[in-house]
């Protein structure tokens, strides 16, 4: 991606490799954006106006858990032969680790499981305070 970047031809291709590769399970990509200010083209991903789904709301719920973590990256790519600067600005979200736990215990696996760990505690007859995963 740097040498795409760097030869500063193709600012759509270069796009392209970093949506791409932000297109990865526990990764939201927010924003990208490649500018040659010189040339005064700006190559630019919005997830809102891709999708059309706002979504800041819920990503805010999710960070106020500290189950998401918000990362700006913001860097200059200098072109070959002293033709100018290319600015990549990148927005996303994903996961903490804490927000991995979560998902690996509400997962539709997960929950098979806990639901077969109370079907074997309801078949001994085990009592407890609390309901179980769920009522019988």
């Amino acid at each position: 991606m740097y040498k795409t970047l760097r030869s500063g031809r193709t600012t759509n291709s270069a796009l392209e490799m970093i949506v791409n590769g932000f297109s990865r399970p526990g990764i939201f990509l927010e924003l990208a954006m490649v500018i040659d200010r010189d040339r005064d083209i700006w190559e630019t991903f919005d997830t809102v106006a891709e999708t059309g789904v706002r979504d800041e709301q819920n990503v805010a719920i999710l960070e106020s858990l500290g189950l998401v973590r918000s990362v700006v990256l913001d860097f200059d790519v200098p072109l070959k032969r002293n033709a100018g600067v290319l600015n990549v600005v990148v927005r996303y979200y994903h996961l903490t680790q804490l927000g991995v736990e979560f998902c690996k215990v509400c997962s539709r696996p997960r929950a098979d499981e806990l639901d077969r760990v109370d079907d074997a505690s309801r078949q001994k007859e085990l009592k407890r305070q609390e309901p179980f995963w769920r009522e019988p």
